[in-house]
């Protein structure tokens, strides 16, 4: 299941195996771990999670790959924080997502995607068909269809933007996905109104400006009308933001 979905349906993983990851992870991302708390013994962890040790130990396999702890011989598993991981890892965006963004991390992801979207745009503009450029087209509409929900509105934004990953022809760039869905998760989280019906109608008209561009062939465009959507998409969610209670 991608980022985009889980968040979305709200569906937690159930295995035992999972259950450890997620929570230690997110306890780590929110602090409720700070970095260099040296974790319970794994009795006391498989007690807490209702786990066998084997399960546990996979668990903190798992936890070291993404460098968010660190066992020691004689001295047990430390918390190393978030200095080292991979903020493109699809769960650790997942876990900051479910602690909750604040404008700071929006702001970092924004000129992360200001850094990788408008030039991935302005390839796929160099690289395009006649049929590459319809299928963007028809995709960029679908988002102002009348009938969405916001659960469909957003999934047909995520689509638009992935088609133009895809057409790119980089495999780097398409490993990045996992941003722009985080970036679409969080204005879905925080009812951000980048799915209502004004704000709907101003990012399509970019998009349809993004698939001309793409369809004549004009890099140049595609990067600038891309920049736009991207700073319109953040403004709505640091709008959202700003609007929720303290």
């Amino acid at each position: 299941m991608g980022l985009l979905s889980r968040i979305i349906k709200g569906q937690k993983r159930h295995t035992s195996h999972a259950a450890v990851v997620d929570t230690l992870g997110k306890e780590i991302l929110s602090g409720t771990l700070p970095e260099g708390t040296i974790l319970p013994g794994d009795q006391e962890l498989s007690e807490r999670f209702g786990v066998s040790r084997t399960v546990l130990r996979e668990a903190m396999k798992t936890l070291a790959a993404k460098c968010l702890i660190e066992p020691k011989s004689r001295v047990g598993t430390r918390v190393l924080g978030t200095k080292n991981c991979n903020f493109f890892d699809p769960d650790i965006l997942f876990w900051w997502i479910q602690n909750g963004v604040d404008a700071e991390f929006v702001r970092h992801l924004h000129f992360t995607r200001l850094a990788l979207e408008p030039e991935t745009a302005a390839r796929a503009a160099e690289l395009a068909g006649r049929e590459d450029a319809n299928m963007i087209y028809t995709l960029a509409c679908r988002l102002a269809y009348p009938d969405h929900t916001r659960e469909t509105a957003v999934l047909a934004d995520l689509d638009f933007h992935l088609a133009i990953m895809e057409l790119s022809g980089n495999p780097f760039i398409r490993s990045s996905a996992d941003l722009i869905e985080a970036a679409l998760a969080i204005a879905y989280v925080v009812n951000a109104p980048t799915y209502q019906a004004a704000a709907i109608s101003t990012l399509t008209n970019e998009y349809v400006k993004i698939a001309q561009a793409i369809a004549t062939n004009d890099p140049i465009m595609a990067r600038q009308t891309m920049s736009t959507a991207i700073r319109l998409s953040t403004q709505y969610i640091l709008d959202a933001l700003q609007r929720r209670p303290a």
